[in-house]
């Protein structure tokens, strides 16, 4: 671990784990495979992000500074994983493993897979909120 970090690095990476998510859940969702409902929420919870970074970004930037500026001197927030962030990461890979597995093989069981299904909507409702109260906040201490 070199512990390098890039701006570029900040972006790229959580969006490169919601196109992993994204590519694989919605063809699931097209075999049959999961039920609508939850990749519903796990790509919903993943538009409200990134729209929630834009959302900041616009009122956040330094003036003058561009929308999208990969220098770090116009950095002024930062998007940290939370606990049910990182909860719902865990949980979507596992319900996705386990679905394409069940797929495949028939293993692990169908109860197996729903029980993932309700913890990743959980676990995604409960990180969403957190991010938009996180938002929220942000707003508020620039209004001030």
């Amino acid at each position: 671990n070199f512990n390098q970090m890039s701006t570029l690095g900040t972006f790229i990476d959580p969006l490169a784990d919601k196109i992993l998510v994204g590519c694989v859940a919605v063809p699931l969702v097209m075999q049959g495979a999961l039920p609508t409902w939850v990749v519903g929420i796990m790509v919903g919870r993943d538009v409200l992000l990134i729209s929630g970074v834009l959302w900041v970004r616009s009122f956040s930037r330094p003036a003058g500074s561009p929308f999208i500026d990969w220098s770090t001197k116009s950095v002024d927030f930062e998007v940290t994983p939370t606990t049910s962030s990182k909860l719902n990461m865990v949980s979507s890979v596992a319900l996705l493993g386990a679905s394409l597995s069940n797929l495949a093989w028939g293993v692990p069981g169908a109860e197996v897979v729903e029980a993932l299904c309700y913890i990743t909507a959980a676990t995604g409702v409960v990180s969403s909120a957190e991010y938009a109260r996180a938002g929220l906040e942000v707003r508020a201490k620039f209004n001030k």
